[in-house]
């Protein structure tokens, strides 16, 4: 079950961080042992794919709470001071250890210059 955020603003160049619980269709936490976890950002057409991180890369997502599959996505300034201020689609997507592929959330992400 795909859950759709609220507009997120942004600034780039500024350190994105996202957090929350990872749930099955239920409502249950989800078991994230031995999972993928990559969170992307897309173009407003889905075309092109603008930054992405996932568990596999130190400070790019970390499970905070195994028990209740919280997560804390960070993406670094260094990464978003190469965004290009506009409006962006960010995913949260969830491969389970036994192959099967979750969309956790998606939303508009307003990316904004940083104030001068």
């Amino acid at each position: 079950m795909t859950t759709t955020h609220h507009p997120i603003n942004e600034i780039c160049g500024a350190t994105w961080e996202y957090t929350g619980p990872l749930e099955d269709a239920r409502g249950c936490p989800l078991n994230l042992t031995g999972a993928t976890i990559q969170w992307r950002l897309d173009s407003a057409d889905g075309i092109a794919n603008v930054a992405a991180c996932d568990n596999a890369i130190v400070g790019g997502i970390q499970i905070i709470d195994a028990s209740c599959a919280l997560i804390l996505v960070t993406v670094p300034a260094s990464v978003t001071a190469a965004i290009a201020p506009g409006n962006y689609i960010d995913w949260l997507i969830v491969t389970l250890a036994d192959g099967s592929v979750l969309y956790e959330w998606t939303g508009v992400i307003r990316a904004a210059a940083k104030p001068a």
